[in-house]
């Protein structure tokens, strides 16, 4: 799984135009941001301003990180422009969505799940709640390479 995620990633810096070494070193970089994102939002944020408040600010964080990317790859990778400004940003948004999901989300999905259960059934409630994670990240790595390697037609209006 992660090795698919990686190849996944050095594959869009391809897009994005960066080549080399490159993408191996931005891989690693965002490796080192998520990791320090953990530490932030574990130890700094998740009890000074709430898992509630902090868990919404990272999702609609990613969301609008997510939907930057998409629209900067619509313009920028998939006509195969070489305008640097538009990729750039594109490497930006990849960077900037790790540093809210890592910060906001990643760390807190566990204390939050944990939490919403009484200490009788905590410990059945995280099992099942970890069991729904790893099976759709297993049904999600199953259909990526399906889905991005497919021959399907373009949506109308795109």
């Amino acid at each position: 799984m992660l090795i698919q995620e990686l190849d996944y990633q050095v594959h869009i810096y391809n897009q994005l135009g960066l080549h080399g070494g490159i993408p191996i070193l931005l891989l690693a970089i965002w490796n080192v941001f998520g990791m320090l994102g953990n530490m932030n939002g574990a130890i700094f944020l998740m009890d000074r301003f709430g898992r509630k408040n902090v868990f919404m600010l990272g999702i609609a964080s990613t969301a609008a990180c997510l939907a930057a990317e998409a629209a900067l790859t619509k313009y920028f990778v998939q006509t195969g422009s070489t305008n640097r400004v538009g990729l750039g940003f594109g490497v930006f948004f990849i960077f900037l969505y790790v540093v809210f999901f890592a910060s906001c989300m990643d760390a807190q999905q566990y204390v939050i799940v944990s939490e919403t259960f009484p200490m009788e059934f905590r410990s059945i409630g995280v099992a099942i709640s970890l069991a729904a994670q790893y099976c759709a990240a297993a049904l999600f790595v199953g259909v990526a390479p399906i889905s991005t390697h497919s021959k399907s037609p373009k949506i109308r209006g795109s």
